[in-house]
């Protein structure tokens, strides 16, 4: 018997965690299962259910230098919260999915980027996709971006030619006026005024007042003659005058600006690297129910803010990789997060006062084999118990205290019977979080 099931089984049939509603919660980031592809690039979830979740997936673990790689994975989606994954690459002839977005208005209506292969639109949530680059010169687009208008505008940031535009669904494209920017990394539309959105590039950030007819650029980002390469951009919807926005390379960090990009302050506070220095920013993502909560992530680590993007401490624990090119919140609150190597995660909740423990390896002399019933989120099922494996003890290693003195787990070697290989989500808690695993037979 797989050491994994035995511990799986002692956990399920003991109740491994004993809660005490008193205390505060504490998030973690909880895995789900991972997607067939070794980057996620952008998650997109259906604004009618937190549950439906697409992912565009590219084919590298660098930052932006696998575009140049003809191999990729392409899109996928779940129906019931990252549990399980459909590849949906029907009709997509690049499968370097940089970007994806859903229509406000009609869920089943989306747009997907590619890198060399412009844009694709799909009318059935993606189980086909057909080319919409009519107009669209440069097809390699790096960024998507769609605002609530009546019908909804559409905007593509490119590798080498700026943004376009599109106010017909994808039909065609329109370039912006003020000629050709550096790479266009992301957007971010007002949430208050879908006429005012805002674009990070290599250098700075750039502001539309008129729908995305036409850019300018915002105050001056950074101190060297250069400035960083704005990965993410993120309006405050408490504020929408206040925006954060992410450095990469030089002046790397995370910058703020009160005055809706006229002048930029770094606020970088807490973000320092394993090296010594700032991370390379590249994620931003605002929580949707607490509008001074904001999820950070940079190459190296991720991190959370709860003052607004005034200071910020890392926030790492359940994660099984730290940097996440991709977080998506939907309006519940729900929170997707994406790695480099295709692992999946979603932000959750528990109790601060829980019962953690201390486990032993347990003797089994003079235990009779015997039946017993095993319940989990899988099923009942009946099988032979045929000797204690482990016993565990309640102890405090967090300093929250023992709730309950006298609860015990003990783990049993079973017989296989009947067993289905299966990914449980949060197998184990440790001190750093949970983790998750392939159960086998």
């Amino acid at each position: 018997m797989n050491h994994r099931i035995r511990l799986l089984l002692g956990l399920v049939a003991a109740s491994f965690l004993i809660a005490n509603g008193a205390h505060a919660d504490i998030p973690y980031w909880q895995i789900r299962a991972g997607v067939n592809g070794p980057f996620v690039r952008t998650i997109a979830i259906d604004p009618t259910n937190p549950d439906v979740v697409y992912v565009g997936s590219t084919n590298a673990a660098t930052p932006w230098g696998e575009y140049d790689n003809e191999a990729g994975s392409g899109a996928f989606r779940s129906t019931d919260g990252a549990a399980t994954w459909t590849q949906i690459n029907t009709g997509l002839t690049s499968l370097l999915v940089t970007a994806i977005v859903i229509d406000p208005t009609d869920s089943n209506v989306l747009y997907a980027g590619t890198d060399g292969k412009g844009v694709f639109k799909s009318t059935n949530a993606g189980t086909s996709w057909t080319a919409s680059n009519t107009d669209l010169t440069d097809l390699d687009v790096y960024a998507l971006a769609i605002a609530p208008t009546s019908p909804p505008t559409l905007y593509a940031g490119t590798k080498a030619t700026g943004v376009f535009r599109s106010v017909d669904g994808g039909a065609s494209w329109i370039h912006a006026t003020l000629g050709n920017f550096p790479k266009v990394f992301g957007f971010a539309v007002d949430p208050s005024d879908p006429e005012t959105v805002y674009a990070g590039i290599d250098g700075n950030v750039l502001r539309s007042t008129n729908g995305g007819a036409s850019f300018v650029f915002t105050g001056t980002i950074g101190t060297s003659p250069y400035g960083p390469e704005v990965r993410s951009v993120v309006v405050d919807a408490s504020n929408p005058s206040t925006l954060l926005a992410t450095g990469y390379g030089f002046d790397s960090g995370i910058w703020r600006s009160t005055d809706s990009g006229d002048h930029w302050v770094e606020s970088s506070i807490g973000l320092l690297s394993r090296f010594g220095n700032n991370q390379h920013m590249t994620t931003l993502a605002q929580d949707a129910l607490d509008p001074a909560v904001f999820y950070g992530s940079g190459i190296w680590e991720n991190f959370r803010s709860i003052d607004g993007g005034a200071t910020w401490a890392k926030f790492a624990t359940g994660l099984s990789r730290e940097n996440l090119p991709a977080i998506a919140v939907h309006a519940s609150g729900t929170v997707y997060a994406g790695s480099t190597f295709g692992e999946f995660h979603r932000l959750r909740v528990r109790s601060s006062g829980v019962n953690h423990f201390r486990c032993f390896k347990a003797r089994a002399k003079g235990f009779v084999p015997q039946p017993i019933t095993i319940t989990d989120r899988f099923g009942t099922q009946t099988t032979i118990a045929q000797k204690p494996f482990r016993y565990c003890t309640p102890t405090d290693p967090m300093g929250e205290g023992v709730v309950d003195p006298t609860s015990h787990l003990v783990c049993y070697k079973i017989d296989k019977g009947g067993f289905v290989k299966q990914l449980v989500s949060f197998l184990s808690q440790r001190i750093d979080g949970y983790r998750g695993y392939q159960v086998d037979k």
